[in-house]
């Protein structure tokens, strides 16, 4: 049976693994982890095991790259959002003794563009481009 103070534990370490994954990539966990055995959150055994999932899950790329394949040589992301208001102010002609309808239109446009862009070689490359209209 769980109790609640292992319950507790187990929360505690989950939400330190989900909230400081990318974190642990890009810096060394082993003091944060020897401080929580210290502090006898995990025991010597959880410890070790937490060192080598990290080291498993991260330890292939370096900090702050992304792993992709070795045939692409330059990846270019690339994007732009734009917004403005448009107010129109039109005036039916009116004739005489009709009444004039008023057309006013006003509105918010918007547009977002995402583009990304993969060097293949010396003569090749690929594109993809998102955006909305």
């Amino acid at each position: 049976m769980i109790t609640q103070s292992t319950l507790g534990r187990i929360a505690f370490v989950a939400a330190l693994i989900a909230g400081s994954a990318s974190y642990a990539s890009a810096q060394d966990s082993g003091p944060l982890i020897d401080a929580l055995v210290r502090k006898g959150i995990l025991t010597d055994q959880e410890g070790e095991e937490l060192r080598a999932d990290l080291l498993r899950d991260f330890g292939g790329t370096s900090p702050g790259k992304l792993d992709i394949s070795s045939s692409v040589t330059k990846l270019r992301i690339a994007g732009d959002a734009r917004v403005r208001y448009q107010y129109d102010n039109e005036q039916a002609n009116s004739a005489a003794g009709t009444v004039a309808n008023n057309q006013d239109r006003s509105r918010y446009r918007y547009r977002f563009r995402l583009g990304l862009t993969a060097n293949l070689g010396p003569k090749w490359s690929t594109g993809v481009r998102f955006e909305s209209n």
